[in-house]
């Protein structure tokens, strides 16, 4: 006949109150302090080596920006100063050119009777209602005032000998005046505060 295994509850309560008693508490597990005190130090040493490394790469980029920027600076500064030298050649050719045709223009007859011929038909024009016109002129230009004026009654016609390349017109005791040497000094004064200006 086949023994029985049936097992009460009571005993399976009982055994389990049992064996939890007799099993022994888990054991914590084993800290190496040590072990973790040198980690963290490599791990220090490495961040601390990675920054190092980060910032030389920063000073050298640093230090090639700093390189461009004062080539940078050298390249305009030259520019600058090689268009301040031209400006200043340039303007002194214009300035040479001018007071070159400028005395030309002063030594020119045929400029100076032209622009005689100029001031006295303008005046004729000018002064054509009015009478007892006295005309003074360089001696030069005699000769030529006295054609333009001829056959106008009440002009008269003298030579003076201070008038720089001119004419003078006085009427009762007003007078008009063009000469020729201050409009050329004028030139040459405008020519010379051109050329000085500064840049």
């Amino acid at each position: 006949m086949k023994k029985s295994t049936f097992v009460s509850f009571s005993s399976m309560i009982q055994h389990s109150v049992q064996s939890k008693k007799e099993a022994p508490p888990p054991s914590e597990p084993e800290v190496d302090y040590e072990t973790l005190y040198k980690d963290s130090i490599q791990e220090n040493e490495r961040l601390l080596a990675q920054l190092s490394e980060q910032q030389q790469h920063h000073e050298q980029e640093k230090l090639i920006w700093d390189k461009e920027r004062e080539d940078f600076q050298r390249i305009v500064s030259i520019c600058e100063d090689q268009l301040s030298v031209w400006k200043s050649e340039v303007r002194e050719h214009i300035y040479s050119i001018w007071t070159s045709f400028l005395q030309q223009l002063i030594q020119d007859p045929n400029f100076h009777q032209v622009a005689v011929h100029d001031m006295i038909s303008q005046a004729i024009m000018e002064l054509s209602d009015k009478k007892n016109i006295h005309v003074e002129v360089s001696p030069e230009f005699l000769e030529l005032t006295e054609k333009l004026l001829s056959g106008r009654s009440g002009w008269t016609i003298s030579t003076k000998e201070d008038l720089q390349l001119g004419v003078r017109f006085s009427h009762e005791q007003v007078f008009w005046k063009t000469e020729l040497d201050p409009v050329f000094q004028s030139f040459f004064e405008l020519l010379e505060n051109w050329v000085k200006e500064k840049e």
